[in-house]
Formats: structure tokens, C-alpha cells, sequence
């Protein structure tokens, strides 16, 4: 299985909108970590929203608290940058409450 990913940009922000490429549902999908290289540093996009009331946000981990929908806006590019983005679907494991990364991913590039 694999994920379409689509960037848009209007000088402003970015935009991006992804699906698996079968358009089917991904079996225990808790939701996608958003990978952005910019100027050689590694960033995760924090979904800001947890599993329930009593989750944490941890600022050091963003990739543990995925976006749960497909579509993102991206609002600290600036013209300019050279981004690339990789979503990754994140996998609830059996008898655990956090989700894990597997290899499922898209790549966009952004000039």
C-alpha cells in the first residue's frame, strides 16, 4: 500500500493533501506523522491532537501525535525554501496505546 501525496502553495502557506493510492482504508491507522526537511533540518509536524483527554503533548516527540486527517496546511515555509515532505501512516501495535511508524510514505518536493 502507498500514499499519494499532493503540494500546493500560495506564497502564503502550503498545502498538503494525501490518500492511499487505493483509496481504501489503512487497517489500524492511528493517523500519519508529516516528515519536512527544510535547509538540512529534520522536522515533524505535531498533529496537536492526542488519542484521549489525559494525552501529553510532547514537544520533543511530535511524530507520537499524528495528524488524524488527510490534509495539512504548513504555515512556516517561506518563498524560497526547499522543502521536501514525507507522510508516513502511523500503526496502533497489539496491546499498546501508542502508535508506531511503518514504511508506508509519500514524498513531495517543494521549490
Amino acid at each position: 500500500m502507498s500514499i499519494k501525496l499532493k503540494v500546493y502553495d500560495n506564497g502564503d502557506h502550503t498545502c498538503l493533501v494525501w490518500l492511499p493510492t487505493d483509496v481504501k482504508p489503512i487497517r489500524n491507522c492511528r493517523g500519519f506523522a508529516i516528515r519536512r526537511l527544510r535547509a538540512g533540518k529534520e522536522e515533524y509536524l505535531h498533529g496537536a491532537v492526542g488519542f484521549s483527554d489525559a494525552d501529553k503533548l510532547d514537544p520533543k516527540n511530535p511524530w507520537k501525535f499524528p495528524v488524524q486527517r488527510y490534509l495539512w496546511w504548513d504555515y512556516f515555509v517561506k518563498p524560497g525554501d526547499k522543502v521536501q515532505y514525507s507522510v508516513v501512516a502511523r500503526h496502533r501495535l497489539q496491546g499498546t496505546s501508542c502508535p508506531s511508524i511503518r514504511r508506508t510514505q509519500a514524498r513531495s518536493r517543494r521549490k
